[in-house]
């Protein structure tokens, strides 16, 4: 997988300034106004263009800080800021040394678990044989989107052994397929 360099430029810079904005509010929480102004004019003034409501948002929590309880305060100095750091943190990493962001045994897994579920999958009746009705993978299974199967095998689920032209399809009154070993043995 190939990562645009434009993609990891702007990732990096995107963190670049929001460090520079925690260093502004690490100097305005420690009541040093001036050097807090010094610092965004000489570090944020190039993110304003780009980034103009935002910095308009990091410049007023100088006249509202004192009342930390001020919502632009609380999103901005509260502790979903340094959530949201950490996982800019983790991206820009993640993208610089190209590593993608999910293993390749879940992609893999996610790929072959959309082959194969049905919109049977996840019902009250579950085939041991089915991966994806395997109690461990409920989970996975359930965030996929069903496969699209223009040509598919009815399997019986008692015997489970696929209905072709030797193996007849029944469909009993209740609406269940069997097999016609299974019906022939009843």
């Amino acid at each position: 997988m190939e990562i645009s360099r434009d993609t990891t430029y702007s990732l990096q810079l995107r963190l670049d300034m929001e460090l520079k904005i925690q260093e502004f509010f690490r100097l305005a929480l420690e009541d040093r106004m001036a050097e807090a102004i010094a610092y965004s004019r000489e570090n944020l003034a190039p993110y304003y263009e780009d980034h103009i409501e935002e910095m308009k948002e990091v410049m007023s929590i100088l006249a509202f800080l004192p009342d930390k309880d001020f919502s632009l305060c609380q999103k901005w100095l509260g502790d979903g800021r340094w959530t949201f750091l950490s996982q800019l943190f983790s991206e820009a990493l993640l993208e610089h040394y190209g590593i993608p962001k999910e293993a390749p045994l879940c992609a893999v897994l996610k790929c072959g678990i959309v082959g194969m579920k049905t919109p049977d999958c996840g019902g009250e009746d579950e085939n041991e044989s089915c991966p994806t009705c395997h109690n461990g993978l409920r989970v996975v299974v359930d965030q996929m989107p069903m496969a699209h199967h223009p040509v598919s095998q009815i399997v019986c689920r008692v015997t489970h052994r696929v209905m072709d032209e030797d193996n007849f399809p029944y469909a009993l009154p209740n609406g269940r397929v069997y097999s016609t070993e299974v019906c022939e043995f009843a």
